[in-house]
């Protein structure tokens, strides 16, 4: 009996070490448990920060996605403007006598300069200027440039084309390449994290509206209705641009 005795009184010895390690246990998991939502917590907060957008950031998304609309509406448009300009030479000229889209000799090179060429070197001065001129202010001046050719091309080809007509066109051209690449220039050095994919999202959706609205316009309408649309455009994608660089200039957008 005293065996007995000395085993259940040995009970106690073992029985405490085990409750301390069991409220231990618990108490560690509720610590974890406390840090995990604190965890949560800090990154709700993180991300409700990130997603939310300053008011000078809005506007500034949907000045570009109006910018870059008119800039696709003239750039698609010009697809179909350039061999339209040269068919209806040749129909003044008489030498389209039926009446048909047709595109003859050298104008193919014209168009391989003015479609092909002047782009590819806009594009490069673009990305070259953009190291040692500003953004909003080069971008304002093409555009100034194209609204400008979209206005003189409305009197030539209303006089019959010509060399100057070629001239115009491939400015028009290009000042619409130089702006495209300086835009998405600006956008990528002036948003960060998730309000750039934001930002790029919208305003690359607003372009697929400017693609379809500048090929229904030379597809639809007559050349001078054309001309002045695009003019009417430019003028505001310009007016527009110069809010860009003042509101950039003053700081009240980054």
């Amino acid at each position: 009996s005293s065996g007995i005795n000395a085993e259940y009184g040995s009970l106690p010895i073992f029985i405490f070490p085990f409750l301390c390690f069991v409220f231990y246990l618990k108490d560690t998991e509720l610590e974890e448990e406390e840090e995990y939502e604190n965890c949560e917590m800090a990154k709700e907060q993180v991300l409700a920060t990130e997603g939310s957008i300053p008011g000078t950031v809005k506007i500034l998304i949907a000045q570009l996605s109006l910018i870059y609309l008119v800039n696709i509406c003239e750039g698609w448009g010009l697809i179909l403007f350039v061999p339209a300009v040269y068919n209806k030479e040749n129909i003044q000229s008489g030498s389209n006598l039926g009446q048909c889209n047709n595109i003859f000799g050298e104008q193919y090179l014209k168009m391989t300069l003015i479609s092909g060429l002047g782009p590819l070197v806009a594009k490069l001065a673009a990305y070259l200027a953009s190291f040692c001129l500003n953004l909003p202010c080069s971008m304002f001046l093409s555009s100034g440039v194209t609204t400008v050719s979209f206005a003189l091309l409305a009197m030539m080809t209303s006089r019959g084309g010509g060399v100057l007509t070629d001239i115009l066109m491939g400015l028009v051209k290009a000042s619409f390449a130089y702006l495209n690449l300086s835009l998405w220039l600006f956008i990528m050095n002036t948003f960060e994290g998730r309000v750039k994919t934001t930002a790029t999202v919208i305003i690359d959706g607003f372009s697929k509206i400017g693609a379809i609205l500048g090929s229904s316009f030379v597809a639809f309408l007559p050349m001078p209705s054309v001309e002045l649309i695009m003019t009417s455009f430019g003028i505001v994608q310009t007016v527009v641009l110069l809010f860009v660089v003042v509101f950039k200039g003053r700081g009240e957008i980054v």
